[in-house]
């Protein structure tokens, strides 16, 4: 009897592990492969780690080359109304 238990939580360990392997690190990095912007330019936070909260935020974004201060930037905006995520200046 407790070997079946035991069995069972290993299984359900197993069954973690793949849908935590699964959201952290096979979505993000599939939308990244899809998408036309670089991991570099995904990492919101510079953590050098895609989240899926921000691979997803990006999948919904574009971009568009703007002028701040005499700079060429490039401006990530989001699609549904236009507010700017991020500007990254050269």
């Amino acid at each position: 009897m407790i070997s079946k238990f035991f069995c069972f939580l290993g299984y359900t360990f197993l069954v973690f592990l793949g849908v935590v392997i699964f959201w952290f690190f096979i979505i993000p990095y599939s939308i990244l492969l899809t998408g036309p912007f670089t991991l570099k330019e995904i990492d919101i936070n510079n953590s050098s780690f895609i989240t899926p909260s921000e691979a997803e935020y990006f999948y919904n974004h574009g971009k568009r080359k703007i002028e701040k201060n005499g700079k060429t930037c490039t401006e990530y905006f989001a699609y549904k109304d236009g507010v700017a995520l991020k500007t990254v200046c050269e």
